[in-house]
């Protein structure tokens, strides 16, 4: 339509570039007014009509604007639309009747006492049935290939959804901790630990006398204890599950699962050892001796204990040569001094060492260093003085890690015959 003519020309710089109804009838004048009148009544009566007969009154709003905007549609379309609608009336009265019914849905008496599907009761707000239905889901148990009866991971999945759902409706309950341990629990079952050991950390603060306080304990540090990284990662996690496995130890010695923790912290340890050991042989690795020196004594002196220490203290002892022999001549007797006591203190400790070859092509070179250096009386007593006096104390020390590695491998076989006895039983 031309919007030069509506409002007779007046002000049509506002107006849109499809018109309204009332503005393009106010806009009209004469014959068109009438015809444009006539046009809109017959979609009334062809809406309308369509409508009654086979659209059910919910529908029928939306189906009357859908077509009361087909603006563009010819006079000859909507007549034939409008035959054959009257044509369908007259001839099938019942059906086009029947279509425009709203159909009810019956439900059986089977059908209405059938408990709700999980979907559903996650929505309802049956509390009771959430928790009923989650325990049963919690303690379900098939048989697997092995013939053990196990339980799925989906109904774990199944069990904390629902009771996260219900927990606000059981807080201040006497139901609330069973609430709490079995939501934190069904995280550990997923494989969750994280999430787990934050739930078992507030179930101890808020519940400390509860009936489940024992076995919270227990799997707040094996939550740890199983999202404890490998060595190469941070061991922040480590160190918690060490300290909760000591807090569960001392807080239940007589406990049946003090053996198996035993073992578990042996095996932390050793993550520690790991750890401490690839960080201080990275500085030998790249180079920087210096630093290397410091990291290695610093790793031995944090674990005198370690499975690597016979290795870190010959690095340790390579790193200080390898310092001497690139250093400047002001500084090369004080450190080739150093490499001697290395020398000596290794040599003490594992005489019998795969290394103990090249320490002592060090140790030898390191004295002739010393002996073509024109040193001071007082120099040359106080290297005899801490030859003999490093000798004395790796002999020492020798004797005493001995006794220490028997003494644990006696704890060791103990824990391991233990073991054999309770399988046996």
């Amino acid at each position: 339509m031309n919007r030069n003519k509506i409002f007779g020309g007046k002000i049509t710089f506002f107006l849109p570039k499809q018109p309204s109804v009332w503005q393009t009838f106010f806009g009209l004048r004469g014959k068109n007014r009438y015809k444009y009148v006539a046009k809109y009544f017959c979609d009334i009566v062809l809406i309308c009509t369509f409508a009654s007969v086979f659209v059910p009154a919910y529908e029928r709003t939306q189906i009357t604007m859908w077509l009361f905007e087909m603006k563009r549609t010819s006079n000859i379309l909507r007549l034939i639309a409008a035959m054959t609608i009257a044509i369908v009336a007259l001839t099938m009265p019942q059906q086009c009747l029947a279509a425009g019914k709203r159909k009810v849905k019956v439900i059986s008496e089977e059908q209405a006492t059938k408990p709700l599907s999980y979907n559903k009761l996650l929505k309802s707000h049956d509390y009771e049935t959430m928790y009923d239905r989650a325990l049963e889901y919690f303690n379900f148990r098939k048989k697997n290939r092995k013939g053990e009866m196990v339980n799925t991971y989906n109904n774990y999945v199944k069990t904390a959804a629902l009771l996260e759902r219900a927990t606000p409706r059981f807080g201040g309950t006497e139901r609330e901790d069973s609430v709490a341990y079995y939501l934190a629990t069904s995280y550990y079952k997923q494989g969750d630990f994280l999430t787990s050991a934050y739930m078992f950390d507030n179930f101890r603060k808020r519940f400390p006398r509860s009936v489940f306080i024992e076995d919270v304990t227990y799997m707040y540090a094996l939550s740890y204890y199983y999202a404890s990284p490998a060595p190469e990662y941070d061991q922040t996690t480590t160190l918690q599950a060490m300290v909760a496995i000591h807090e569960y130890l001392e807080r239940y010695p007589a406990s049946k699962e003090r053996q198996g923790l035993n073992d578990k912290l042996d095996e932390l340890q050793q993550k520690l050892y790991d750890k401490s050991y690839m960080n201080a042989r990275v500085y030998y690795k790249i180079g920087e001796y210096k630093a290397a020196v410091t990291a290695i004594s610093n790793a031995i002196d944090k674990y005198p204990k370690s499975n690597h220490r016979e290795e870190l203290l010959y690095l340790v002892t390579r790193s200080q040569y390898n310092l001497a022999r690139n250093s400047v001549d002001s500084k090369k007797t004080d450190r080739y001094l150093d490499v001697m006591d290395r020398c000596y203190s290794f040599l003490g400790e594992y005489p019998e060492s795969k290394y103990a070859k090249e320490s002592n092509k060090m140790l030898s070179e390191a004295k002739e260093f010393i002996a073509e250096q024109k040193l001071d009386r007082s120099t040359e007593i106080v290297v005899k003085e801490n030859e003999n006096r490093f000798l004395q104390q790796a002999a020492q020390a020798s004797e005493e890690l001995k006794a220490a590695q028997e003494e644990q491998q006696k704890q060791k076989d103990a824990r391991k015959q233990a073991r054999k006895e309770k399988k046996q039983k």
